[in-house]
């Protein structure tokens, strides 16, 4: 048996993963696990052990033990893909041509829109106000964020090379308050550098105040000193196919 504030600091799980505490003394966690609680002032008596609700439980989380086997074993589909840091690393298809990435990703992915016509229209600020909330959530927390997309004619699309390149500088400087060194860089070339943060910064500068006010909310929540946000792309031969991405969202339902 084990203290169950220590387990959660080993494996670092958020508290908010825990949705309840039932009158059994069952914790239910997020992902449908059960784990039954034993309070440690009961350990030596025959009362059955006593449940308390969620707030109650928080508020003396200390006061309780666990089986860490069980704990382990119940977690386990939660921390499948953390990292060593305990991050949780979340696969983002951006739509349409990231779809052709979802038969690799085990039904482990959501969807978001960076769309490379605002790129080429430079309209910046769109693209930071067309952000999903869950997309920032997630950075913000620290969290591993993977963009799946592919290119018409060329291995990095407009939307990851210049959108995404400038979704970092906007974030580090906003967040963080650092400079991003950005790279923007349509081709796969490691060595090839294309540094666009003089550009980058006088678009910053002309984000409007509700742009900003949308990545302000934000502020109380980051608790990363990185944004961790990465990307991986290939060439396609089905751009604009619609019936082709149809098809694999209607193979995974």
């Amino acid at each position: 048996m084990n203290d169950f504030i220590k387990l959660i600091d080993k494996h670092k799980i958020i508290q908010p993963e825990i949705s309840d505490v039932n009158n059994a003394g069952y914790i239910s966690l997020k992902n449908g696990s059960y784990i039954k609680t034993i309070e440690k002032k009961e350990l030596d008596s025959n009362q059955p052990v006593r449940g308390k609700r969620f707030d109650r439980f928080i508020d003396n989380i200390q006061d309780f033990i666990i089986d860490e086997e069980a704990f382990e074993s119940a977690i386990k589909p939660f921390i499948k893909d953390m990292d060593g840091g305990g991050f949780i690393t979340h696969n983002y298809i951006n739509l349409t041509n990231g779809v052709e990435a979802i038969p690799t990703l085990q039904d482990d992915y959501r969807f978001i829109r960076i769309q490379s016509t605002i790129c080429e229209q430079k309209n910046w600020d769109r693209l930071i106000q067309d952000l999903d909330y869950d997309f920032l959530m997630n950075l913000a927390l620290g969290h591993k964020c993977i963009v799946y997309d592919f290119g018409a004619r060329k291995p990095i699309p407009r939307a990851v090379y210049q959108g995404l390149e400038f979704v970092k500088y906007v974030l580090y400087r906003r967040w963080l308050d650092q400079e991003y060194i950005t790279n923007v860089n349509r081709s796969k070339n490691q060595e090839r550098k294309n540094n666009c943060n003089d550009y980058f910064d006088k678009c910053y500068q002309k984000l409007e105040d509700r742009t900003k006010k949308k990545l302000d909310y934000f502020l109380s929540y980051v608790i990363t000193k990185e944004i961790n946000l990465e990307c991986i792309t290939d060439c396609t031969q089905h751009d604009g196919d619609k019936e082709f991405y149809r098809e694999i969202l209607r193979r995974v339902g």
